[in-house]
């Protein structure tokens, strides 16, 4: 089941939201701007539903924020708002909303919407990152080595994915602990190193070695044997 995560400083709208959707979704919420990139860093939806007018960061900046964060930038994103103006739904877009829709609205209309989005999301071939056999679906959340799947945790596909979205780029572990744990991340090089090292031992167990440690810098993936 999808995740869809809402986001509204009112919380009776999150509640009738919520209530209404939750049949067919896995429905998070926040309450605000924070909370919702906080939940974002933590979980990745498969789809946002992004109130303009928040308490703390505005529905445009969240959305900027996403669209510029290589990890979460393809989810979907639905700007609710009770702005209407044509200036107002192209500064919206141009924050990266995928759809824009104006309060009052029909609850079955923004289902219609997300039931779209999701569809054109799960079906852009984008969704699909492949590196020699290895292969990350971001849609269904799974990782696969010739075909065959293995698990890993939320930390673990992120991890993945932005190495295997930038083969051959070195990151520092520095710049892992900030693009996968979070900027105010407590966690040390040392987390760094056993995610990265149970990586590396599913990848080599299946005949892989394309994670590679670059001495003194960090690490990064290689997009064929060397």
């Amino acid at each position: 089941m999808n995740t869809v995560l809402l986001v509204d400083d009112e919380s009776a709208i999150l509640q009738m939201l919520g209530d209404y959707l939750k049949p067919n979704y896995n429905i998070k919420r926040a309450i605000n701007g924070k909370t919702a990139i906080k939940f974002i860093k933590e979980q990745s939806p498969d789809l946002i539903v992004l109130d303009w007018m928040l308490p703390d960061i505005k529905g445009p900046e969240v959305a900027a924020w996403i669209r510029g964060n290589e990890l979460y930038k393809d989810i979907p994103i639905i700007m609710l708002t009770a702005k209407s103006g044509e200036h107002d739904k192209l500064k919206g877009f141009d924050a990266g909303a995928d759809d824009y829709m104006v309060k009052p609205f029909l609850l079955s209309e923004l289902q219609a919407r997300i039931k779209a989005l999701l569809k054109r999301s799960h079906t852009n071939t984008d969704n699909l990152i492949k590196i020699d056999n290895i292969c990350l679906n971001l849609s269904s959340h799974e990782f696969s080595i010739d075909q065959q799947n293995y698990a890993l945790t939320s930390k673990e596909f992120k991890l993945m994915k932005l190495l295997m979205k930038n083969p051959k780029r070195a990151y520092s572990r520095e710049q892992l602990i900030s693009l996968v744990w979070g900027d105010h991340s407590e966690v040390t090089d040392r987390a760094v190193d056993v995610c990265v090292s149970r990586l590396r031992k599913i990848l080599k167990a299946s005949g892989s070695d394309l994670l590679k440690t670059i001495r003194g810098v960090g690490y990064r993936l290689i997009n064929s044997p060397e």
